[in-house]
């Protein structure tokens, strides 16, 4: 997602609030220095609740918003990425990522009014996934009587689904070329965004590698433990044990010896909450300015209306591959 960024917004301000003490805009290079700096970029990696990626465009005057800077935000109570306000669902994830979006042009107004809060100046909108699912199996441990009756049990497991991986549903959303009216008018006007299709071409370019970073994690994670359940686990008798703890490692083995990245493990009661950190990440492409929007100069001013010009900025779209990013 991508915003306007406050010049005046004090990054000691509480997390999804803007700051509205007026002070003396600051330059955008010292703007962008200081918030880079300061991003909590840690959050991101433990579960922050910051929940939908952000992209920033930097001005030194803008309008008062309720919106939050540039980080991963959550969408809780804003009805972005629920099951029954977006399109899709359902498993998906051995066909591909049909649930998962891909960037679309939206209404400005959508836009701006999704994440933690209403902003203003936000140019785009990628949200975390939401209903998503971790295949989980049952491990179908049966005991055997021993051929006499001084002869111990044994055990063996044949182990079945229980439930297929869903990687969830969210929005993708960025704005076509042309002059978008803000949410958010300032000194009794009416305040407008202006995109050249070069610069639409880089938001959506900016959206997209939030969606491809999504994508990534549920393929090193959800899609992983699917394949390696379905390739090696699901339906396939083990050798018996003399416990039912032992049998059970002996799949529990199985899933460690398939895997592809061992940081995902064997357990899959952790397997969601994998996912989870893992497209988190993405919301580092925002906290270190890659997503930064700037603007050509000056807004255009007239007696009813504000007119601001997208440019550039900061941004760095195609340096870092997801699979370089969302990594365990």
């Amino acid at each position: 997602m991508r915003t306007y960024e406050q010049a005046r917004t004090s990054v000691a301000a509480a997390p999804g609030r803007a700051n509205h003490s007026r002070r003396t805009p600051e330059p955008v290079l010292h703007v962008l220095q200081r918030t880079a700096g300061n991003r909590a970029v840690g959050g991101y990696l433990q579960h922050s609740t910051k929940r939908a990626a952000d992209s920033v465009l930097q001005v030194d005057e803008e309008p008062e918003s309720g919106g939050a800077d540039g980080d991963f935000e959550s969408t809780a109570g804003h009805g972005l990425a629920s099951p029954t306000s977006v399109s899709g669902g359902g498993f998906g994830g051995l066909d591909g990522f049909a649930a998962l979006a891909r960037p679309a042009v939206s209404a400005a107004a959508a836009i701006q009014s999704g994440g933690s809060a209403p902003n203003g100046m936000r140019l785009g909108l990628t949200t975390a996934p939401s209903g998503y699912k971790a295949p989980q199996f049952e491990f179908g441990t049966v005991a055997a009587m021993g051929a006499t009756a001084a002869d111990p049990p044994t055990f063996t497991c044949t182990p079945t689904w229980k439930e297929h991986m869903d990687e969830g549903t969210n929005v993708c959303w960025y704005l076509a070329a042309g002059k978008h009216k803000s949410i958010t008018p300032s000194g009794g006007k009416d305040v407008f965004i202006k995109l050249s299709a070069a610069m639409s071409s880089l938001d959506e370019q900016a959206e997209r590698e939030h969606a491809d970073d999504i994508r990534q994690a549920c393929a090193i994670s959800l899609k992983e433990a699917e394949t390696v359940l379905k390739d090696h686990v699901v339906g396939k008798t083990f050798p018996s044990a003399a416990t039912a703890t032992d049998a059970q490692k002996h799949v529990l083995d199985a899933i460690t010896a398939n895997l592809v990245h061992a940081g995902l493990g064997n357990d899959q009661t952790t397997w969601a909450a994998t996912y989870d950190r893992l497209f988190m990440k993405t919301g580092l492409r925002d906290a270190r300015g890659w997503h930064t929007f700037g603007v050509t100069g000056p807004p255009a001013v007239t007696a009813t209306e504000i007119v601001h010009t997208v440019a550039a900025g900061s941004t760095s779209l195609g340096a870092t591959s997801s699979a370089d990013l969302i990594v365990y």
